[in-house]
């Protein structure tokens, strides 16, 4: 079984793209999820000694997400973690990912703070930590024991991860650890979700309660197949 693999999606991340890489090989092998960028992305990542995801079309973050968890549990990795390709999330921190995912956590999401800017995020974050003790549950940055989760789960319910995979941990009564982290602010281009600031927040609210039912509704159908 391999050790480590750090997933990093990216859209249109071209100056930002190569130092994120570069300080992640410290820590564990690389895999960039380039979806579908009209910029140098994949050129830059080319240029690197990483594994690359190219989609054909622009898919969104969700789904990008679910490449990566199929590409872990395939090459069979024990942990995965993801950090932004946009340069926001501190490497840094990626050591105490590791740490409290080899010391008995199944799951670590980043805590950004007084980062978090959004209404919508911070209504959201505090519901999730009084009902999941989750502090942020739209952070980014989050490492999962792969060996903790059946691929079972993933194999019978395609293109439903994101946030539904936070929730399923917490379902099956799985540690998570919330680590706080300093981000930077974003230096170049823009977010994918920026259309208008209410489309944005009615997009988040609506990803929220679709995943914690889409979680659910999993552990259902999984737990009567098992029975």
């Amino acid at each position: 079984m391999k050790d480590i693999l750090i997933a990093i999606p990216a859209y249109n991340e071209e100056k930002s793209i190569r130092s994120v890489i570069r300080n992640c090989f410290e820590y564990g092998d690389v895999l960039v999820l380039n979806d579908c960028s009209s910029d140098q992305t994949q050129e830059i990542c080319e240029e690197e000694a990483c594994e690359i995801i190219k989609g054909e079309r622009n898919v969104g973050y969700s789904l990008t997400i679910d490449e990566a968890v199929k590409y872990a549990h395939k090459q069979k990795y024990e942990i995965l973690l993801f950090i932004d390709g946009d340069g926001q999330h501190p490497t840094e921190s990626i050591p105490d990912f590791i740490s409290s995912l080899k010391g008995g956590y199944s799951a670590a999401v980043g805590d950004r703070g007084n980062m978090i800017q959004r209404p919508i995020e911070k209504l959201s974050s505090h519901i999730c930590n009084i009902f999941f003790g989750i502090h942020d549950v739209y952070c980014g940055m989050k490492g999962f024991k792969l060996t903790d989760y059946p691929y079972e789960k993933i194999e019978a319910h395609d293109n439903c991860f994101g946030l539904v995979h936070i929730f399923d941990y917490y379902i099956d009564n799985l540690d998570i650890k919330n680590i706080e982290i300093n981000c930077e602010k974003r230096l170049y281009g823009n977010s994918r979700l920026g259309v208008s600031e209410l489309k944005n927040n009615l997009q988040l609210l609506r990803g929220l309660i679709m995943a914690i039912c889409i979680a659910y509704t999993k552990n259902i159908i999984y737990r009567w197949k098992e029975s």
